[in-house]
């Protein structure tokens, strides 16, 4: 594989990366990652420990790496075009104290059925527990209790979630496991266009009743040009001790 670089005038340097997306969908998400820094969060931590839902091609684990050298990452991607790809941007960067593992974070450990791309090459980054007019592939992969890894994990400093969906499922298994609270800050992206058990209302009230500030960095409308897998909001939530 020969690695995509790109410059970013706000980062003043450029980054490089594996990726199988289409440029325009390169430049978008690192924009989006590196530029408008949807994760920062605030630390006094020299090493502050993440958990990364949603890892896609290892993108936001370059992120954080970038921004927090330190940090341990333990990350969940089940879509092995995106664990592969992951893996390498990884070595890439010569990255330590990132450990990538291949499920689903969910509500419970063993197999969930979920839906990865079609067609050769990835579009658009939608692999999903959902079917999708982009990603509707079944595919068996291994899940993981959310509940369980983070009181293996013990005090996280940032729970990232971007899983095309599957997000309620998730913080509804904390709230009620009572470990909604080990975790500082949040950074969700809620899908609107997915069939979800709470409106978008209903699970930041989830956080709120938990003792956590809200502030929505991103509410995106349906897209024209794929109005089947867009809207959605991106969320952070900062724990008030």
């Amino acid at each position: 594989m020969t690695p995509h670089y790109l410059h970013h005038p706000h980062q003043g340097n450029s980054l490089s990366f594996f990726s199988d997306y289409h440029d325009q969908m390169n430049r978008f998400l690192a924009n989006e990652i590196f530029d408008d820094e949807l994760y920062a969060f605030d630390t006094d931590k020299s090493a502050p420990v993440i958990l990364d839902g949603g890892a896609n091609i290892g993108l936001s684990i370059l992120y954080f790496k970038r921004r927090y050298p330190q940090a341990r990452i333990v990350a969940y991607e089940p879509e092995p075009a995106y664990v592969h790809l992951a893996h390498a941007n990884v070595a890439l960067h010569a990255l330590t104290d990132v450990e990538i593992r291949a499920q689903a974070l969910g509500r419970q450990d063993g197999p969930r059925a979920f839906y990865g791309f079609s067609a050769p090459g990835m579009e658009i980054p939608v692999a999903s527990l959902y079917p999708n007019a982009r990603a509707n592939r079944p595919l068996t992969v291994q899940g993981a209790d959310v509940l369980r890894v983070v009181n293996e994990l013990g005090d996280i400093d940032l729970i990232k979630l971007d899983i095309e969906g599957g997000e309620c499922d998730i913080v509804e298994r904390l709230a009620e496991g009572q470990a909604l609270r080990k975790a500082r800050h949040y950074v969700v992206e809620y899908h609107r266009w997915v069939p979800q058990t709470r409106s978008q209302d209903e699970f930041i009230r989830i956080f709120e009743q938990q003792g956590f500030s809200t502030q929505i960095l991103q509410d995106n409308d349906i897209h024209p040009d794929f109005p089947d897998i867009s809207g959605n909001a991106v969320i952070r939530f900062s724990r008030q001790d």
